[in-house]
């Protein structure tokens, strides 16, 4: 009787079993094919596994769906950055840059050019040792072919930027009473040549845009970089007028945009911020004005501002450290920084004018990235106006090759000292040195 399956066509047998032979050999050469074919699979490249059970090829040196995934290699290691020291700088500013006829009639060379770097020579152990140095650029400076000039409209000599630059100075504040002498025109020029020799600038102004960016210095040392911010600003013109053409071209006595520059320098990344100030109505007393206490109190209660310089007066006056400052611990007041160089003494108006001070104010950077100033002090200085006006640092001791007499150098001394004892900070040993530092004038 016939049988069926689930899966194959039914086979028709009989008693006699005649056709049980010949299936059993189509079953046999079906197997032979199935397994030949693998081989020949294989030979060619290998076989995959399929979900039913199934062969499929594979292409040679392929990699099947099957085949286990590779070991994801590790990343190597990075060794973390090394953490940063706390690094100490110093900053120095100086007094006036007073150049009368008669100290650039000295300076000048056989060959007629004015060389105001070698009477400034004497001082530059303590400029260039500092890490920042700032002076204050009391004049203009003369035109190509324009004859420098005397009081009471200045003109130096049109070498002196690079001059300054040649004797350490980094930069100056150039807002004064005398920075309109010569106009819009003299005030663009003295720009242009501090441009040109690399010496930063702050407190006059080519454009609107120029008076309200603070100028930036950054200093690196030891893995650290200092940026510092200099603000400058005036409280008078001596009776002149702003040029009409260029109202923008001096702040005078704008603390609200002293201000809103102080808050852009930090809000750009500024570490310090210094204020310049060249104040106020009377010259020639080592009593800071209420102007002065008023301003460096704004400044220091704004939070922004870590030192207000002062200059003017032509006379020392004392350092001082008022409420408030950026980390709430004070901020340095230097109230007055007398005359770098100049013809002044007795003769024409008080002893104390022919003096001045080198204030150098010692900052500190914490490896987390807080700065702070610790500390301030002071270097007397004089110009050797009988002897060649040479400026020279003094001691009580005397000045190193000075031809000044000793006598005369301790008394001018005495009343640098007696003035900066009614302050804070005291008078240094010697210069600084910081060796392997790199400062930038950030144009």
């Amino acid at each position: 009787m016939p049988t069926t399956g689930a899966r194959h066509a039914s086979v028709t047998q009989t008693k006699s079993g005649g056709l049980r032979p010949l299936l059993i050999i189509l079953i046999v050469a079906s197997l032979l094919a199935l397994v030949g074919g693998g081989v020949w699979m294989l030979l060619r490249g290998g076989v995959e596994t399929q979900p039913d059970g199934g062969i499929a090829a594979t292409q040679s040196g392929q990699q099947s769906e099957a085949d286990p995934l590779p070991e994801p290699q590790s990343e190597p290691a990075v060794a973390p950055e090394p953490e940063l020291a706390p690094v100490d700088f110093t900053i120095a500013a100086g007094g006036d840059i007073l150049l009368h006829n008669t100290v650039f009639w000295a300076s000048q060379e056989a060959d007629g050019r004015y060389n105001l770097s070698r009477l400034l020579s004497t001082t530059a152990a303590y400029v260039e040792g500092a890490d920042l140095a700032l002076c204050q650029m009391e004049v203009p400076i003369a035109q190509a072919g324009q004859e420098p000039s005397n009081y009471p409209l200045f003109a130096a000599p049109y070498e002196t930027a690079e001059e300054l630059k040649e004797a350490g100075w980094d930069g100056c504040s150039t807002a004064s009473n005398h920075s309109v002498d010569w106009g819009f025109a003299g005030l663009t020029n003295t720009l242009d040549r501090f441009d040109e020799a690399g010496l930063g600038h702050a407190g006059t102004a080519r454009s609107a845009e120029e008076l309200q960016a603070p100028q930036y210095y950054e200093i690196e040392k030891d893995g650290q970089t200092l940026t510092v911010a200099h603000i400058s600003f005036a409280n008078n013109l001596n009776g002149m007028e702003i040029p009409a053409e260029a109202p923008w071209s001096i702040n005078l006595n704008d603390i609200q945009m002293v201000l809103e520059q102080a808050k852009q320098a930090r809000d750009d990344g500024a570490d310090l911020v210094i204020v310049s100030y060249h104040c106020c109505a009377v010259e020639y007393t080592s009593i800071p004005e209420d102007l002065q206490v008023s301003t460096a109190q704004a400044l220091g209660e704004s939070g922004l501002v870590d030192i207000m310089i002062s200059h003017h007066a032509h006379v020392p006056k004392p350092i001082d450290r008022v409420p408030g400052g950026p980390n709430g611990d004070g901020m340095w007041v230097a109230y007055g920084t007398g005359n770098f160089i100049s013809d002044q003494d007795e003769n024409c108006c008080v002893p104390e004018s022919n003096v001045g001070v080198l204030v150098f104010f010692e900052v500190q950077k914490a490896a987390d990235g807080v700065v702070t100033v610790p500390d301030a002090s002071w270097s007397a200085v004089m110009t050797e106006r009988k002897y060649g006006y040479y400026t020279r640092v003094i001691t009580a001791d005397g000045a190193a090759d000075s031809p000044v007499p000793l006598d005369e150098i301790q008394w001018r001394h005495q009343m640098v000292a007696d003035v900066m004892s009614e302050g804070l900070g005291s008078e240094r040993g010697g210069p600084p040195v910081e060796p392997g530092v790199t400062t930038v004038v950030v144009q």
